[in-house]
């Protein structure tokens, strides 16, 4: 991957807590950071690039290009967990099933021209209104 990008990339790496992965190795700009939170990751990148984590619901609101890496998609959706929603109908932008789409995709000027703004105010409208916490409490305890 960093010999087609070069050093036009720098990669910050924020695996889920279940998969953290060990010896990793030395790569040029890239930087594996277990001590840096999900919400630091987000504030400084211009890009996500995930697979099924629920981080882009929050990376939404941000208004910046997403990609999405389900290089696993038919093991994850058959042998692991699956999803909520049907993934492909509800991601926000481009889905790279393999390892050279995602590196086409990364390369391709058309990151620039995601606008996930329509999808932010879609899923997060409904908590925006000031009586969420109360709407939330009934909802739970049945008040």
């Amino acid at each position: 991957m960093f010999k087609k990008l070069g050093s036009k990339f720098y990669l910050l790496v924020n695996f889920h807590r279940l998969y953290v992965e060990k010896g990793l190795g030395n790569f040029p700009n890239v930087e594996f950071n277990e001590h840096l939170s999900i919400t630091d990751c987000m504030e400084v990148s211009d890009l996500l690039i995930t697979d099924y984590s629920s981080v882009f619901f929050d990376y939404s609101i941000l208004n910046r290009p997403m990609i999405f890496y389900p290089y696993d998609y038919n093991r994850y959706m058959n042998e692991e967990r699956g999803t909520y929603m049907e993934y492909s109908s509800t991601v926000p932008g481009p889905i790279c099933y393999s390892f050279d789409s995602l590196v086409r995709q990364l390369m391709s000027e058309d990151n620039s021209k995601h606008d996930n703004s329509q999808f932010a105010r879609e899923f997060n409208a409904n908590y925006e209104r000031r009586d969420a916490s109360e709407k939330i409490v009934s909802k739970v305890f049945g008040l």
